[in-house]
């Protein structure tokens, strides 16, 4: 796999739906790294 990069699952989503469904049930540090990536957007 030399040269190719991997997808992210969000990229590999492209603009499609994510159900955060008992989002609470997450370890706090989870859910803090969860608000981050949702805040910041992708990365490029």
């Amino acid at each position: 796999m030399i040269g190719k990069t991997r997808k992210s699952r969000s990229e590999l989503a492209n603009k499609g739906d994510i159900l955060l469904d008992e989002i609470r049930d997450l370890p706090e540090p989870m859910q803090e790294k969860l608000l981050r990536v949702l805040e910041k957007g992708p990365r490029r």
